[in-house]
């Protein structure tokens, strides 16, 4: 199951004018501001409460319907970086406790796999801004299959 997040929902800047949700976002990035927040910068943005709450049932239908879950975002979420999720915290604790939840992509940033609850970072683990990072990820049908995730390149130029 494909899950689209709308990243920029409570934002400084999406939300019209003197929408509840604009207004949301200016709290939310005053309140990283003040407790030094690396990813507190008007260009990031979060999930409201309804959306994640959204997220949680999409990903408990998934597991009932017997599913892999492939959630994908404009934002990064992990590792921590000055580009993530404003809630990147509660986003990662919610996917990484999933076992139906098999990949996060997002379009900023490198793609690099999620921590699993009960895992403890490996050495040599990706760090952001790396060119790919390599995960083993369960495909659909259950059997293991290596995949990178890498940063999108353009197509190559003519000669």
């Amino acid at each position: 199951r494909f899950v689209l997040l709308n990243g920029n929902e409570v934002s400084t800047f999406a939300p019209p004018q003197g929408h509840p949700l604009r207004a949301l976002g200016h709290e939310r990035l005053a309140a990283l501001l003040a407790a030094g927040a690396e990813n507190a910068h008007a260009w990031n943005a979060s999930l409201s409460d309804e959306q994640f709450a959204w997220l949680a049932g999409e990903i408990a239908q998934a597991k009932a319907a017997g599913e892999k879950v492939i959630v994908m975002n404009h934002f990064p979420v992990h590792p921590p970086c000055e580009h993530d999720m404003w809630d990147r915290e509660r986003i990662v604790a919610l996917l990484s406790a999933q076992e139906n939840v098999v990949a996060y992509l997002n379009t900023q940033g490198s793609n690099v796999p999620l921590p699993k609850a009960d895992a403890a970072p490996a050495a040599g683990d990706a760090k952001a801004g790396d060119a790919a990072a390599a995960a083993p990820v369960k495909d659909a049908a259950g059997g293991s299959a290596d995949t990178q995730a890498a940063t999108a390149q353009g197509p190559a130029a003519p000669k």
